[in-house]
């Protein structure tokens, strides 16, 4: 069979409009890269990254009418509406493909994916039952009979559970040869030691929760040694774990430290939990030179009503012990959390701000908006659906001026603290604290200054509206 998977941007008509970051060029797609390894030695199989700077839609649409299975990866439910448009076209053409999706958003969504025009969605990891799928498109065998998927069959949709897990260490390596790496250029080389997490923060879109797996330590660092080798097309000089939580297990992180010969300049996310001045001797000498940390909120009840289970006095002890070993930290932060208020979303500002204070040039942060990538009731789908919609989905749980003050807030704490010195960015961020939401949004929609290409959907945004 012929088989076409996609790694979908969250494009439409050729521009990237969302207010949210620019993450079409971070990192290569993992998981359509493995699952052509796994079924290319019985079909033929091709990659595509659906990108206004590498491939358009129609150049989609020609590959999907050469392939009896289409398959896109949906990471993000601000993928949905690029991938909606090129679907739509697909059943309009009435193009004879199969129309595949997995990814972390469908998994969420299945049942009102397939009532928006999906065939099938995987439940959940690709490597066990994608495969099965496609041996039972080539036999004709009933799709009730595949694990982990849904389906339409006429006017019903059906589901056959959660897909069965992989074991890791069967896992085959990335391929990396077949993306666009010249074209895309992206800001790192990645590759993943573990699955999942075991905690259960709410805002969370990992699958599964409460489940952690890892690679062995041997097969830990030949996945990073094979993407260290692609450096060359990155960014960046360090490869990115994509991780969710790398040092969930403390004795496989001695284990991987033990076996290194050469440090591999790594940066991955991890949980504060897990640095301690064991840990860190291992971070060292595997090679990791920042370290990603959720802190999402100053308040302490604000963090409980997520279940973000760190002690914010732990924090700053913590990030110190990763700079005096030569590991940067990266602080995480989330405005727009379900229920917060405006003197939550302040604290967090001047946290923030005492954080720079503190570390100065010595700590990266990044400020996140409350994503819905979880949602539940086909209310919640529907804003899923275009650009316009995902945009005020963003923060969906306050009205339209606290998302539009939050995302402001988002968007300039971002840009200043990627463009100022520390002592310029501690002011400005004492003056957004103390400022109206109402000349909080002016100062978005109003600035003008250097912007970094990643936050360049923002900066639409804000144009978009200013007139409003």
């Amino acid at each position: 069979m012929r088989i076409l998977l996609i790694s979908p941007s969250p494009l439409n008509s050729g521009e990237w409009t969302i207010p949210y970051f620019d993450l079409r060029k971070n990192v290569p797609p993992l998981g359509i890269s493995i699952l052509k390894e796994i079924v290319k030695q019985d079909h033929e199989v091709k990659l595509l990254i659906y990108d206004h700077k590498v491939n358009n839609s129609q150049q989609i649409l020609k590959e999907a009418a050469k392939s009896d299975v289409t398959g896109f990866s949906v990471a993000h439910f601000f993928q949905y509406p690029a991938t909606r448009e090129i679907m739509g076209k697909l059943k309009q053409e009435k193009v004879d493909t199969k129309i595949v999706f997995g990814g972390a958003f469908p998994i969420y969504h299945a049942q009102y994916l397939c009532e928006d025009g999906v065939d099938i969605v995987v439940n959940g990891e690709g490597e066990i039952t994608f495969p099965r799928l496609l041996e039972a498109f080539e036999t004709c065998e009933s799709l009730n009979h595949v694990e982990g998927l849904t389906y339409r069959k006429g006017n019903k949709i059906i589901d056959t559970g959660p897909t069965p897990l992989a074991d890791l260490d069967r896992v085959p390596l990335p391929c990396y040869d077949d993306l666009p790496l010249t074209e895309a250029h992206y800001k790192y080389m990645s590759c993943e030691t573990s699955r999942g997490c075991p905690n259960n923060c709410s805002f969370c879109g990992i699958y599964p929760h409460k489940n952690w797996r890892a690679y062995t330590p041997d097969k830990s660092l030949a996945l990073m040694e094979r993407a260290q080798k692609y450096l060359k097309y990155s960014r960046t000089p360090y490869i990115f774990l994509a991780d969710s939580n790398f040092a969930e297990d403390i004795d496989r992180i001695k284990q991987m430290a033990d076996l290194v010969d050469d440090e591999i300049p790594s940066y991955t996310p991890t949980r504060l939990d897990n640095v301690n001045k064991n840990t860190v001797n291992y971070f060292q000498k595997i090679g990791f030179k920042a370290m990603c940390a959720g802190v999402e909120s100053a308040s302490e009840d604000m963090r409980a009503n997520v279940k973000k289970g760190i002690d914010i006095n732990s924090v700053e002890k913590k990030f110190q012990l990763l700079i005096d070993h030569d590991i940067i930290p990266r602080a995480t932060f989330i405005l727009g959390l379900p229920d917060e208020h405006m003197n939550n979303v302040i604290s967090t500002l001047k946290y923030i701000g005492h954080l720079v204070e503190l570390f100065r040039e010595s700590i990266h942060f990044v400020v996140f908006p409350c994503r819905q990538d979880i949602s539940t009731t086909s209310a919640e789908f529907e804003r899923c659906k275009s650009l316009e919609t995902v945009a005020d989905s963003l923060i969906s749980t306050h009205d339209q001026r606290f998302r539009l003050w939050a995302l402001a807030l988002v968007y300039l704490v971002n840009v200043y603290h990627n463009t100022l010195e520390p002592g310029e960015q501690i002011a400005v961020f004492d003056r957004l604290a103390e400022s109206s939401p109402k000349t909080v949004i002016r100062l978005a929609k109003d600035y003008d200054g250097d912007i970094p290409s990643w936050l360049l959907g923002f900066h639409r945004y804000f144009q978009f509206h200013r007139n409003e």
